[in-house]
C-alpha cells in the first residue's frame, strides 16, 4: 500500500559524493498503545459521517502530522466512507413512491425536482416559494417534513458514513502495514533495483523473466560469482514522474522476494526524490519488511504460472464491461501487509457492498505460504483463491474461502464469486467458504 510521499519521514545524508536514504519505520514498541487508542477512536466513529471526524485527534494522540496522516492512510484498509442509501434514511411507504417514480438514488433525486422546476416554474423557483414547493413534493413522495432536503445531499462526501470491513485491526498489523507502505512508496519512485539472489535450482531467471512479463517491467538476471545478479528497472511517464510504473516495479520486488527472500543477501535501490538521486540500501531488515518475514519464501520452483486458475483471472480481465455483470476489476492492486507476512493478490473486485481480492494459487508450497499469513489475519478486505483441489488444501484447512477452477469460463468463475460472497461473511477468515466451477 502506498503512503503519500510528502507523509513519508526520512532521513538523506551525503557521503563520497553518494547521497543515501535512511526511512523512519515504526520499531519501538511503545507506540502499539497508541495505535490502539487510534483504532479505538475510529471504532467509536463506526455509523457516523465524515464531518464527525476530527483529524487532530490523531495528531494528538501521535505527536507528529506525517505519522498521523500515515495512520489515517493505513487504517483506511480496514475503514472505509460509504454513502448512505436511500432505502436506509426513508421509510418503506416512502420508498416504495420513490421507485415508482423512477428515483432511486440522491442524483435522480435532483434530476427529477430540476425537472419540475423547469416544467411549472420555467426553471426558476424564488426563494419565497421554495418551502411550499418542496412540501408539496414531500407530501406526494411521501417524505416527513424536512427530509427532501436531507435526500438532496445524501451522496455528499461529508455526509458518507464509515463502515468497517472485516474485524478490528490489530496494533502490531497496522505497524506492519505503516512500515511496508513506506518502504514500497519509496520503491516506487526508484529508477533501478539490484539484488543479489542465490539460485541453487537454476530456476531464478525463467521465474524472473515470467515475473516482470506479467507486471510489464524491464529487468534481467546475470550471473554474479555463485549468485543471480537480478535488476529491475523503474520507468518515467510523460511528466517526468517513477511513480506510476513504479506500481508494477514494487509489486514485481515484491514477489521476487516471496519466492527467494532466503537467499536474498543484499540489494540496494536508487531513488529519485524531488530530482535528486538517494541510494536505499535494503538490508536484512528492510528486505524482510518488504518480504513479509516471518512467511517463508515459496522459492523459484513453487511459483508458477497458476496454471487454469491464472487462465481464469486472464479472461475475467478481458470480458467487457457488460460482461461483467456489473462487477469491476482491478489488475495487479497493492499487496497486503501483516505482522505474519505479505500477501500479493492478482485481481480486486467489487459490486456494491461486495468485494473481494482473488488470488491464484500456483503450488502446494503457495498455498502453505498464505495459509501462515492469512491464518491469523481478519482485517481488510477478505481474499478468494482459485485453483485446484490439491493446491487449495492448505487454505480449505484453515477455512479460507476458496473456489475450485476446473476451466478457464470467466462467467462461471464470476457466478460461484457471487455465491461466495453472498452466502458466506467474508470478514472472518475462520468462516469456511468453498465453491466449485465444473
Amino acid at each position: 500500500m502506498s503512503l503519500p510521499l510528502k507523509d513519508i519521514r526520512f532521513t538523506t545524508r551525503r557521503s563520497d559524493d553518494e547521497r543515501t536514504l535512511h526511512p523512519r519505520l515504526l520499531r519501538d514498541r511503545s507506540v502499539l498503545p497508541k495505535i490502539d487508542i487510534a483504532v479505538q477512536y475510529f471504532e467509536s466513529m463506526v455509523g457516523r459521517e465524515r464531518r464527525e471526524l476530527d483529524p487532530e485527534v490523531l495528531v494528538h494522540f501521535f505527536g507528529d502530522y506525517k505519522l498521523a496522516r500515515c495512520m489515517v492512510a493505513v487504517l483506511a484498509r480496514g475503514y472505509r466512507y460509504r454513502p448512505r442509501e436511500l432505502e436506509q434514511v426513508v421509510t418503506r411507504t416512502a420508498l416504495a413512491r420513490l421507485r415508482r417514480a423512477g428515483i432511486d438514488s440522491p442524483r435522480s433525486l435532483r434530476l427529477a425536482l430540476f425537472d419540475r422546476v423547469n416544467t411549472s416554474d420555467q426553471g426558476f423557483l424564488a426563494r419565497t416559494e421554495r418551502e411550499s414547493r418542496l412540501g408539496r413534493f414531500e407530501v406526494e413522495l411521501r417524505l416527513r417534513r424536512g427530509e427532501l432536503e436531507r435526500l438532496f445531499y445524501l451522496d455528499a462526501e461529508e455526509h458518507a458514513v464509515l463502515t468497517r470491513v472485516g474485524n478490528p485491526p490489530r496494533p502490531a498489523d497496522v505497524v506492519a502495514q505503516h512500515n511496508f507502505g513506506v518502504l514500497e512508496t519509496l520503491v516506487r519512485h526508484s529508477e533501478l533495483i539490484e539484488l543479489a539472489v542465490a539460485d541453487p535450482t537454476g530456476a531464478g531467471r525463467a521465474t524472473l523473466a515470467r515475473l516482470c512479463a506479467e507486471n510489464d517491467v524491464d529487468g534481467e538476471a546475470g550471473p554474479r560469482g555463485s549468485l543471480l545478479q537480478v535488476r529491475l528497472h523503474g520507468r518515467q511517464d510523460a511528466l517526468g514522474g517513477w511513480m506510476r510504473h513504479g506500481r508494477k516495479l514494487a509489486r514485481t520486488l515484491v514477489q521476487v522476494l516471496e519466492c527467494a527472500r532466503t537467499g536474498t543477501l543484499e540489494g540496494t535501490a536508487l531513488v529519485r526524490i524531488r530530482e535528486r538521486r538517494a541510494r536505499l540500501r535494503l538490508t536484512p531488515e528492510l528486505l524482510d519488511v518488504l518480504a513479509g518475514a516471518p512467511a517463508p519464501s515459496v522459492g523459484w520452483d513453487n511459483h508458477g504460472e497458476g496454471g487454469v486458475a491464472w487462465a481464469a483471472l486472464s479472461d475475467l480481465v478481458g470480458l467487457s464491461r457488460g460482461e461483467r455483470g456489473g462487477w469491476s476489476v482491478r489488475r495487479s492492486p497493492d499487496a497486503q501487509s501483516w505482522a505474519s507476512g505479505v500477501v500479493v493478490p492478482d485481481l480486486q473486485l467489487r459490486r456494491g457492498p461486495l468485494g473481494a481480492l482473488l488470488c491464484a494459487v500456483r503450488s502446494v508450497g503457495h498455498a502453505e505460504r498464505l495459509a501462515q499469513v492469512l491464518g491469523s489475519a481478519t482485517a481488510g478486505e477478505p481474499f478468494v483463491f482459485l485453483g485446484n483441489p490439491t493446491t487449495t488444501a492448505p487454505l480449505q484447512a484453515i477455512g479460507a474461502p476458496t473456489i475450485e477452477v476446473a476451466d478457464s469460463d470467466p462467467r462461471a468463475l464470476l457466478a460461484h464469486l457471487t455465491e461466495v460472497l453472498t452466502l458466506r461473511d467474508l470478514a472472518a477468515v475462520s468462516t469456511p467458504a468453498h465453491a466449485q466451477i465444473a
